[in-house]
């Protein structure tokens, strides 16, 4: 009897599975079939367990006759964590490692499900060490022949790290739902401390915000603390040894897996297990931390690593959106407490004050114009400005009435400056009124406003007499001396104050003496004009600009002069600017070399110390250390001789007198690799390149001095990088006459340096006007040009603001000198 199946018809494809389970059929009746097809079976047996005993997924076949397990692959005992021959000799052992939650649902839908020829669930196993996995567990019927299926072949796949992406994108959703109802850090805080931390895994949260000087955490929000160490926890230095400090003076996530490691980073905190940290930043700025602990020692994944990262950057979002909802908070109140100041400067103005909208009426006037011009409230507004302002005999109007929407009106509103002149005002009785009147025309939300102030010509005239009594005397003082009105009108105008300010008598009379010359006080305006009226003194120092724009600072001494109903102030000013800006320098100077002398002397104290100890121990002396010792301590003493020698060359320079150079033969080249040695230990994100296409370049220089140049702009390349780079250092040579030129460029990529501070650079005492963050006395570039420029050289800057500097030394050889 063949067992060979019939061929297809042409045209049609076999159906492979009936022709196996035909030949099956029949090779099961027929001995000999049997026979034959034992090798093919046994081969095909082969590469199956080969496959099922080599791939991740666990392989299974179940009887569903009597439900035994009939082959399990190995892949089972990694994944359940349980030997492999306990199920198979007992299935039910199966069901006692599926989760409590899903062993119910898993066991129904395999009676379900198998029965109907399919089986696909996702359930959790929790393995002899309580580790929980999700698995994905799919079985199909096996058929033999053209009977039922009385076998399910299964696979299981471990699909943990799956389920943990979905949830935690689930929860990330969620958290970023949150977020958008939160609208005060506190609410971020409960919201990333709470949610995040759970997202994570965390024990312990924390949320904390900078302090305005950066010097402090201020805790937002934190759980998992008992609560004596949580009010410890409120305010907490940066400076102290903790992962979150760590993150944020990285500017990175910190993250740290073993408790052991922990303890011995961080030895001020007690510590169990994990921890991590990640800085909040907005647009690169730097406004706080979160961070995080564990139980236990942990291994971050790149997902948790990434989650940290984004529940950070989303923190740092909210905090950034609460902190400008609090800024429009506050903006709104300010906006309603300038209001009432303004309703209150206003109605308390001792001038008369009237406002009329850009068709010429009346729309606000304070008690001073109605009392002035003699009209209730309700008869003055509205009214026309034709109806009150009348122009003198021979003048022109201070607000032309009929051009106040035209072009004279557009002209006005490009430029707010006030005009003054006398005026004639018509009274609600008829009379008319001669006084000093002073027009703007202002932009306002609502459109174009025309604001007039009048004063009694009376009055003023009688203030003007009395001030030009003194005229002549004060117009000999050498300060600036002048008079304003309790508004700030200058009424008065010494020679020295055109001399110190810049403008002539006629153009600051009549102008507000602090919008004149944009005084700025220490403590605000208003409380400068609280204490003069409360003291009728007032000394100190007020910062101003001139006609030009340079900016000062004058010493001051201002006196209130009450005559009847009118108050006006004598202002006296000095010109300080010269003296506080070289106090100022020479303090910062003073400061800088007092700290780097006490790094070398307290270098020396300490070895100093360590000798003294080991000499008065008793015991034998190890020349070695003991030499080990004494070289520090002359290494420290030459560092201090060389600041010595640095200060007495600040102070030759200072006083005008050149330094002393001596000259010797060195090489370049080398003094350089040397010096650049050194600081390559200072910084680890400052690589420094050195290019120098020569292996030696022989000059004849000051060496010692050199050595300093060549550190000064080593040490402002890393000072003005504070976010790292390359810094390249460039040696080359230019032929000519005793050797040629010996050309040194330092190259940063740091802060660069404003164009207008460019040609200052070099002076002494002055610096960019972006460095006011980063310390410096601006005297070591300017001892390098004098030192490099006694020996014949030059030293030159080529630099972009943002984009870094070049400094370039260019030197004579002078071989001949050798």
């Amino acid at each position: 009897m063949s067992t060979t199946p019939p061929r297809p018809r042409a045209g049609r494809t076999p159906n492979r599975p009936a022709l196996r389970r035909s030949a099956a059929a029949r090779a099961a009746g027929n001995p000999e079939a049997r026979q034959r097809t034992r090798p093919f079976l046994r081969r095909s047996e082969e590469r199956f367990r080969q496959l099922a005993e080599n791939i991740g997924a666990v392989f299974w076949l179940t009887d569903l006759r009597d439900g035994r397990v009939v082959y399990l692959s190995p892949a089972y005992e990694r994944l359940w964590g349980l030997d492999r021959q306990a199920l198979l000799a007992d299935y039910r052992a199966w069901a006692d490692v599926v989760h409590p939650e899903d062993r119910a649902r898993v066991a129904a839908a395999f009676q379900r499900d198998a029965q109907a020829g399919r089986f696909d669930e996702e359930y959790r196993i929790v393995t002899p060490t309580g580790a929980v996995h999700w698995l994905r567990d799919r079985g199909f019927p096996t058929l033999v022949g053209a009977g039922p299926a009385h076998r399910i072949a299964g696979i299981a796949e471990d699909i943990t790290d799956r389920r943990r992406r979905e949830e935690r994108i689930a929860g990330l959703q969620a958290l970023t739902a949150a977020l958008a109802g939160a609208v005060t850090a506190e609410q971020v805080g409960a919201v990333i401390v709470e949610r995040g931390g759970a997202l994570l895994g965390a024990e312990i949260a924390v949320l904390a915000r900078l302090s305005g000087d950066g010097r402090e955490f201020v805790t937002l929000r934190m759980t998992g603390y008992p609560p004596e160490v949580a009010a410890d926890l409120r305010r907490i230095p940066v400076a102290r040894p903790l992962v979150m400090s760590e993150a944020v003076r990285r500017g990175e996530p910190v993250f740290v897996e073993t408790g052991a490691e922990r303890a011995a980073r961080y030895p001020s905190r007690a510590t169990a297990g994990a921890a991590a940290a990640a800085p909040l930043l907005v647009d690169g700025r730097l406004i706080g931390a979160l961070g995080l602990g564990f139980a236990g020692d942990r291994t971050f994944t790149d997902e948790d690593r990434d989650a940290a990262r984004t529940i950070a950057a989303l923190g740092a979002q909210a905090l950034e959106r609460a902190r400008l909802y609090d800024v429009a908070r506050e903006a709104s109140a300010a906006a309603e407490g300038a209001e009432a100041r303004y309703r209150g400067l206003f109605d308390g103005a001792a001038d008369a004050i009237l406002v009329a909208d850009g068709a010429g009426r009346y729309i606000d006037a304070n008690p001073a114009a109605l009392a002035l011009l003699g009209y209730p409230r309700d008869a003055l507004l509205g009214r026309s400005v034709a109806d009150v302002l009348v122009a003198a005999d021979g003048a022109d109007l201070v607000v032309d009435p009929p051009t106040l929407d035209g072009p004279a009106g557009e002209a006005a509103a490009e430029s707010p400056a006030a005009r003054a002149g006398v005026q004639v005002v018509r009274r609600g009785d008829g009379s008319l009124v001669e006084v000093e009147a002073r027009a703007a025309v202002l932009d306002a939300p609502g459109g174009t406003v025309h604001w007039t102030a009048l004063r009694d010509v009376a009055e003023r005239r009688q203030t003007e007499d009395a001030l030009r009594r003194q005229a002549v005397l004060l117009d000999h003082a050498g300060d600036a001396i002048f008079a304003w009105d309790w508004d700030g009108t200058v009424t008065f105008w010494n020679q020295g104050a055109e001399t110190l300010y810049g403008f002539p008598r006629e153009a600051a009379v009549g102008r507000l003496s602090h919008d004149l010359l944009q005084t700025r006080h220490p403590d605000g305006r208003e409380r400068f004009l609280a204490t003069l009226a409360r003291d009728g003194t007032w000394e100190g120092e007020l910062e101003q600009v001139r006609r030009d724009g340079t900016p000062i600072v004058v010493e001051t001494r201002h006196v209130l002069v009450r005559e009847g109903d009118r108050a006006y102030v004598i202002e006296a000013n000095r010109d300080v600017t010269a003296r506080r800006a070289l106090a100022q320098l020479q303090e910062d100077f003073l400061a800088s070399a007092s700290h780097d002398l006490r790094n070398p002397l307290g270098v020396i104290k300490t070895q100093a110390q360590l000798l003294r100890r080991r000499l008065r121990g008793g015991g034998p002396v190890d020349p070695a250390r003991f030499a080990e010792g004494v070289g520090r301590v002359e290494t420290q003493a030459d560092k201090i001789a060389e600041l010595i020698d640095e200060l007495v060359d600040v102070a030759r320079l200072r006083a005008g007198q050149p330094v002393d150079i001596e000259r010797e033969p060195f090489d370049l080249v080398a003094l350089t690799r040397q010096v650049v040695d050194e600081y390559r230990r200072t910084s680890t994100r400052h690589p420094i390149r050195i290019e120098a296409p020569v292996a030696a370049l022989i000059g004849v220089w000051d060496r010692r001095r050199m050595d300093r140049v060549l550190a000064n702009l080593l040490t402002n390349a890393i000072k003005y990088s504070p976010d790292g780079g390359e810094i390249d250092v460039r040696i080359t040579v230019d032929d000519g006459p005793n050797g040629g030129w010996a050309n040194l460029a330092v190259q940063d990529h740091g802060v660069g340096i404003p164009a207008a501070d460019l040609p200052h650079v070099f002076e002494r005492f002055r610096r960019g006007a972006n460095v006011g963050g980063i310390s410096g006395a601006g005297i070591g570039l300017a001892g390098a040009r004098r030192i490099v420029e006694q020996q014949g050289g030059t030293i030159t800057v080529e630099s972009t603001e943002r984009h870094g500097s070049t400094f370039t030394v260019r030197l004579p050889r002078d071989l001949d000198l050798a």
